[in-house]
This record gives structure tokens, C-alpha cells and sequence, in this order.
């Protein structure tokens, strides 16, 4: 860096990249200033300069530049790069400190992040550190294990998840050794070995769990915790589930069918969709609250950038959170093509005869709600739904009901809206309505 480079930088004054600082009394203020700059564009910092751009200068002693490179590795992380120079400028010394764009971010000084707007360092919002790491962060299942961690893998589950490899997706692949497999899968080392295949996942990765509470009545009768790895998981919670939901049957033909509180199909796929898209980064398990008129999942994370959520309820492109994860599931036969497993939860519903399931995103996480016809209908609306399993106009409707037609019309519009009834135009004075 020349005279008259560092010269043109006070000229132009504090920005987005460049940062003036009076002395090295304002280590706070330092360590924010490097911070935000690794989390934006990269900059500089001139130590030794007023607010105004006057070189008021700063006293560098034996030690001060290795104190001030010590502070600011210690206090940030991941591990910034950055370089430190001494220069003369108007015969006097200031510090030049240089910050690239950071490689690993979200970066943090003291457990908090900032980013640089304008000339300013803002203090990053929870909601935007999820957001900047969901961008910039390689998915958590690809990441390498740390060199410390011991875990033990279970052999006889490897086998059977090869097994339904070959049966299910009809891959020509063999049994030799764990070792070898776990390659060819290309999840050796990674995360996503433990989290699949490990028999002490949940120890280490507390946050790979399942928390369960059922209430009765506004009574909590039964909560559990599942631990273990992603397989156990699933199989543990439709278990418990099915423990605790309503079950009834119905004969089709000579055929005495089960039928559950909620389609088991429908729960599986929301499960696996949880299992699969959550965020493992945030240190919280995946919510599971059956109640008597709901049943809801709690996903942390968030939808991808790409996705909103009435994206849901349509053909949408599957942007995986956990693609080792996903494409393990999916060589098991647990899941089909990507992007599929909410429309296979609103057919299930759907031939179920429930309401369509609402997704939301609230708090850091994604809810998935499947509800009863008591939780959205009160009784006029669903008498009116059933005398629609034959076409009906709006007079007729108000004759059976003793409604008046604007009511009829207000319940046929919320109808059509929750996708239950569908409308049927013959001609400009005949419109009939008839149930789904």
C-alpha cells in the first residue's frame, strides 16, 4: 500500500468498506468493524484517524501489533483472515488493518454477528443469521466429523438399509464391508454417517431428536423423547403416534380396513420432510403435538429462499436442505421424487376426507398442521357440506337450510376456498355446487 493510496482512502472517507478508528482504545468497536466486514464485502480500518478523516496518529510499542492480532483471532470465529500494516502518514503512525470478504460465514465477535451497511455495523437479527448460513454454509450432513468425535456405527442396519437398496431401487450393490460402504454412499467421515447410521447419534448431535406431547381434553396425558439415529427416529414416532391416535375401520367389499385419527401415509411423509429439510445447525429437536382436534409438527429452520409457502401446495422444485441425508432415504424406498411429499400429504387427507394440511413459517421453524373439520367447520357449514354429495344450486341450498341465499353464498365461498366442494357453471343463470 502507497503514501498516496492510504491518502485517497482518508480522502474518501468512512463507507461500507473503509472505517476510521481514533485509537486503539476502541477494541469493541474493532472487533464489530472486522466482524461485519468479514460477513459483507470485506474492508479496511485505519487506526489512527478521527471520525472527521484527521490523522491524529496512534502510539505502536513493541508488542501492540501482535496484542491487537491476538485480540481479534480470539475474539472472532470461524477464524478470520486478515493482514496488519504500519504506515507514516502527515509524519505521523497509524495501524491499516485489510479484511477480505470472509470464506466461512456467518462470522462472530463475542457470539454476535455484524454486517456492514452503508458506514454502519448492524448487529444481525437471529431470523438473518439463519438466512446468511443457510446461503453460505455448506449443508450440515456434508460437513466433516471433527477429528474428536467417537461414534460407533450399527453394522446390522447398514445391511438392511443395502438390502432395501437392492429391493426396493434395484441397485446392483453388495455387502463387503461397512467401511466400503459407507464410502460408496459417499457419507464416510461426514455428519451425515452419524446422524444415519450411528448408535449414538442423539449424544452426539444433542439437537437430533423428537419431542412428543399428547393432550386430551386440555390434559397432557403422555410426552416422550426419541433419540437414536434418523431411522430409529421415524419408526419410534409412528410407533408412539399410533399408540395415542383414534382408530377405527371400515369394511370395503370383504375388506376390513383400518382408519386412523390422522392417515398414517400423510404423518410418515410430513416426518421424513422434517427428518430431511430441518436445519441441524439450530440446537433445538423437531415438535410433535397431537392434540384432539390437531396434530402438528414443528421443523426447525426455515423454507428454502426459493420456496414460499404456498409453493407447497403445488408442483414445486425440491431444494434439499440434507441432500446425503435424502439421497440415503431415498435409496431405502422412503421417499420418491423430491419435491413430491407435500402433494402426497394433501392426496392422503384428501382421500381421507380431512381438511388440507396448513404449512406455516413462524418463530424459526416450519409448522405443519393436519386438523379435524371440528378445528375449521361449525355445524351449519358441515350440514351444508354433506347435502352437497349431489348437485345443488344456491336456491335450493337455502330452502333445505332455511338459510338466506347471502349466506349460502358466504359458506359455498369458504367451501370452494379449503378445496372441499367444486362449482359448476351451466350457463349464466344455472351455477350448481357439488362436494369434492
Amino acid at each position: 500500500m502507497k503514501f498516496h493510496e492510504i491518502s485517497e482512502l482518508i480522502r474518501k472517507g468512512e463507507c461500507e468498506t473503509i472505517e476510521f478508528k481514533k485509537s486503539l482504545a476502541e477494541s469493541r468497536e474493532i472487533g464489530e468493524t472486522v466482524c461485519a466486514f468479514l460477513n459483507k464485502r470485506g474492508g479496511v480500518i485505519l487506526i489512527g484517524v478521527d471520525d472527521d478523516g484527521n490523522v491524529v496518529g496512534v502510539r505502536v510499542r513493541h508488542g501492540t501489533l501482535e496484542n491487537l492480532s491476538n485480540f481479534i483471532r480470539e475474539t472472532i470465529r470461524p477464524k478470520p483472515i486478515f493482514s496488519i500494516e504500519v504506515y507514516a502518514v502527515e509524519n505521523k503512525v497509524i495501524i491499516f488493518i485489510e479484511i477480505p470478504e470472509g470464506r466461512d460465514k456467518p462470522y462472530f465477535f463475542k457470539g454476535r454477528a455484524f454486517i456492514r451497511i452503508d458506514a454502519v455495523n448492524k448487529l444481525l437479527e437471529r431470523e438473518e443469521i439463519f438466512e446468511m448460513a443457510s446461503r453460505y454454509l455448506k449443508p450440515f450432513d456434508i460437513l466433516k466429523v471433527g477429528e474428536d468425535v467417537k461414534y460407533e456405527i450399527d453394522e446390522k442396519l447398514v445391511r438392511r438399509i443395502i438390502e432395501l437398496a437392492r429391493k426396493r431401487r434395484g441397485m446392483k450393490i453388495e455387502f463387503e464391508d461397512v467401511d466400503s460402504i459407507l464410502k460408496r454412499l459417499s457419507i464416510k467421515g461426514r455428519n451425515a454417517e452419524i446422524l444415519l447410521f450411528s448408535k449414538n447419534t442423539s449424544l452426539i448431535y444433542p439437537q437430533a431428536r423428537i419431542k412428543i406431547i399428547v393432550i386430551r381434553n386440555k390434559n397432557v396425558i403422555d410426552e416422550t423423547e426419541i433419540c437414536g439415529n434418523l431411522f430409529e427416529q421415524l419408526e419410534k414416532t409412528i410407533m408412539f403416534l399410533k399408540k395415542h391416535m383414534f382408530k377405527g375401520f371400515e369394511i370395503h367389499g370383504l375388506e376390513r380396513i383400518e382408519k386412523w385419527e390422522y392417515p398414517l401415509e400423510a404423518i410418515r411423509e410430513g416426518l421424513i420432510n422434517a427428518i430431511i429439510h430441518r436445519n441441524y445447525f439450530i440446537n433445538a429437536p423437531i415438535f410433535i403435538r397431537l392434540e384432539d382436534l390437531k396434530l402438528t409438527i414443528y421443523n426447525p429452520g426455515s423454507l428454502p429462499k426459493q420456496l414460499s409457502v404456498k409453493d407447497l401446495y403445488i408442483p414445486h422444485p425440491s431444494i434439499v436442505q440434507n441432500p446425503l441425508i435424502a439421497k440415503v432415504f431415498y435409496y431405502a424406498g422412503l421417499i420418491e421424487e423430491w419435491g413430491t411429499g407435500t402433494l402426497r400429504i394433501i392426496r392422503e387427507l384428501r382421500k381421507n376426507n380431512l381438511p388440507l394440511p396448513v404449512w406455516e413459517e413462524k418463530q424459526g421453524f416450519v409448522w405443519l398442521k393436519f386438523r379435524k373439520w371440528e378445528e375449521i367447520l361449525n355445524d351449519t357449514e358441515k350440514t351444508l357440506l354433506e347435502i352437497l354429495v349431489k348437485e345443488r344450486n344456491v336456491y335450493e341450498i337455502s330452502n333445505l337450510l332455511k338459510l338466506t341465499e347471502r349466506r349460502v353464498r358466504d359458506i359455498l365461498k369458504k367451501l370452494l376456498n379449503l378445496g372441499l366442494i367444486e362449482r359448476k357453471k351451466i350457463n349464466r343463470k344455472y351455477v350448481y355446487y357439488r362436494k369434492i
